[in-house]
């Protein structure tokens, strides 16, 4: 078993201002949620409902590829400082160490083809796409290979997952045939919008019982 942080926002109150205090968190057993570590910003509504200051799309990837940044090194044997553009660390010390080894998994979910795919090939463990059509998902899982192939990574060792808006009993058939269509395109999990995960590696039918 595998436990990890499932859902946080680096955008919240008091990660720009600490975000050494991400890495941390999965290295805690008190803090685990089904796997893996996801971090995001993209949902101005809950910001503002918040106080919570929601900056420009552009800032908020330079911010998630910082964090990004950031936790691989706190992950690692540099506990050296950190300087970027919007977080500026003197130390990156991550105590206690996290138990996933070699680090815990980094996924990041959304589409965004000049950025937010980039990040993945760059620095993730997993991709997770909207499930709009299988023509779309095939499309954006063309782009990821693409930006693996100028990262100099082996498309294979991205991890492909779903994010299902809508009540997946609604349509047991239904979904059957869509994972089905999902699973030919590489598609190793599908998660709907309840949290549950749908693990297509096996036989797609079983997934959806």
């Amino acid at each position: 078993m595998q436990l990890g942080i499932h859902f946080v926002s680096f955008a919240f109150p008091g990660a720009p201002r600490s975000p050494r205090r991400w890495p941390r968190r999965p290295a805690s057993p008190r803090r685990a949620a089904p796997p893996p570590s996801r971090c995001a910003a993209w949902y101005e509504r809950e910001h503002l409902g918040l106080g919570v200051p929601f900056p420009p799309l552009a800032e908020r990837s330079e911010r998630l590829e910082e964090t990004l940044q950031i936790c691989l090194q706190m992950w690692s044997d540099d506990d050296g400082p950190f300087d970027g553009k919007h977080y500026q660390l003197a130390e990156t010390i991550c105590s206690p160490r996290p138990l996933s080894s070699p680090r815990p998994p980094i996924l990041v979910g959304g589409g965004g083809e000049r950025k937010t795919l980039r990040l993945v090939a760059r620095y993730a463990d997993a991709c997770n796409l909207f499930a709009s059509s299988p023509a779309d998902v095939a499309h954006k899982l063309a782009v990821l290979d693409r930006h693996c192939e100028t990262e100099g990574r082996d498309p294979a060792t991205v991890e492909r997952t779903l994010l299902a808006i809508g009540n997946p009993l609604g349509d047991p058939e239904g979904l059957v045939a869509t994972m089905a269509d999902d699973a030919a395109l590489g598609i190793s999990t599908v998660e709907d919008d309840d949290g549950r995960w749908h693990l297509l590696a096996s036989e797609p039918h079983q997934a959806a019982a």
